[in-house]
């Protein structure tokens, strides 16, 4: 195991910035944005982050236009980001009949098609995976399990826990933890996330959503990388 002083405050570090970014991701799916939450996002100038990222990925264009989406921001942008997230989330407007609601069955399940079918295998799956883990998805918000921000809220919940393990030098711990962070990412969010992506983008109306729809799904990939590493430094 990597025992070292540095090494485990750069473990802490990654394991930390990840929580906070999938947290980050998850509360934008979850519900529209209040006028305070839409000034601490324009606040964070993420158009910079997407500077320092380079160009090319889709994160740093995601960020971009962010960032861009809320430069003009005016009393009624707050209105506007409200709609265009019912339009589009909440199952509202379709494109070719079909809806772009973020969960897993709609996208995942057996039965597919112009019909948004929810609890379906994908949900069960997810809800095996939270009690394997000790954690509940939040009862009160009334959303199916295989909703895209609880799913996002637990590779956060995991994050922690794996920091956690470490903190105690429980590097065994951790790895596991890693190890179904990996299958998580891979075969509860990735595997439904691409399709999801590719309709939302031909619903979703304004610069600040198609760059949270982008952010989102670069940071996913990304993470794919940063998991691997992270078993290898715990390995």
């Amino acid at each position: 195991m990597k025992t070292s002083v540095p090494t485990d405050t750069a473990l802490l570090a990654t394991l930390t910035n990840r929580a906070s970014a999938y947290r980050l991701f998850s509360r934008l799916f979850l519900r529209p944005l209040s006028g305070d939450e839409v000034e601490a996002l324009a606040s964070m100038n993420l158009e910079r982050e997407s500077e320092a990222l380079g160009a090319g990925s889709l994160l740093a264009e995601g960020f971009n236009d962010m960032g861009r989406g809320l430069h003009r921001r005016h009393s009624g942008t707050q209105r506007l980001l409200s709609t265009d997230y019912t339009m589009c989330f909440d199952g509202v407007s379709s494109f070719q009949g079909l809806v772009a609601v973020p969960y897993a069955s709609v996208f995942g399940g057996s039965i597919t098609g112009e019909k948004a079918v929810l609890f379906q295998e994908p949900r069960d799956r997810d809800l095996a995976a939270y009690r394997r883990e000790g954690i509940a998805a939040d009862s009160g918000l009334r959303l199916p399990e295989d909703h895209i921000s609880f799913e996002l809220s637990f590779m956060a919940d995991l994050s922690d826990k794996a920091r956690d393990a470490v903190e105690a030098k429980d590097f065994a711990e951790a790895l596991r933890l890693m190890d179904a962070s990996g299958d998580f990412l891979e075969n509860h969010i990735l595997s439904w996330y691409g399709s999801f992506y590719d309709l939302a983008t031909k619903i979703i109306d304004t610069r600040f959503y198609r760059g949270v729809l982008k952010a989102t799904y670069g940071y996913l990939q990304a993470d794919e990388t940063t998991i691997g590493e992270l078993r290898a430094a715990l390995s």
